[in-house]
């Protein structure tokens, strides 16, 4: 869709798939937009990770569905499962986004894998579609000292 699917911006645009942006559910006015509940706890690297339950608040909105894991103290998203039902999408029926998030420096995480799942249907016919990008070799960044 070239589209950058970023979780920590407030607004993520999916021009070619909806009218409006989407609203994150890391944006400042995501309380507004959505409710949370605490899943569970479980140490992944030497890290405490939170799973956070992502629920839209009203159905029909072009909102997310999922869950996302964040780790204890920095709340960096470690990964995502992020779905957009029916009504968001002007193409599919479904669009799964799963992120997984790696930190390549004390301070900064970048997305190492994104896949992308959409589901359509036509007639009686279900289509099913994948896309999966690994990120690597990723620059690194001037220390602001």
């Amino acid at each position: 869709t070239e589209t950058n699917v970023d979780l920590y911006e407030n607004l993520i645009p999916f021009d070619k798939l909806c009218e409006t942006p989407l609203i994150s559910p890391l944006s400042k006015t995501s309380f507004v937009a959505y409710k949370f509940r605490f899943e569970k706890s479980f140490v992944e690297d030497g890290k405490l990770v939170y799973e956070i339950k992502v629920i839209p608040r009203k159905l029909g909105n072009k909102l997310f569905s999922g869950w996302m894991h964040i780790i204890d103290s920095s709340y960096n998203i470690k990964r995502a499962n992020l779905r957009l039902g029916k009504d968001a999408t002007n193409m599919y029926d479904a669009l799964e986004i799963f992120q997984q998030y790696a930190q390549i420096s004390d301070t900064v995480w970048v997305v190492d894998q994104q896949k992308f799942t959409y589901t359509t249907k036509s007639g009686r016919n279900k289509f099913t579609g994948q896309t999966l990008v690994n990120y690597s070799n990723f620059a690194s960044f001037p220390s602001s000292e």
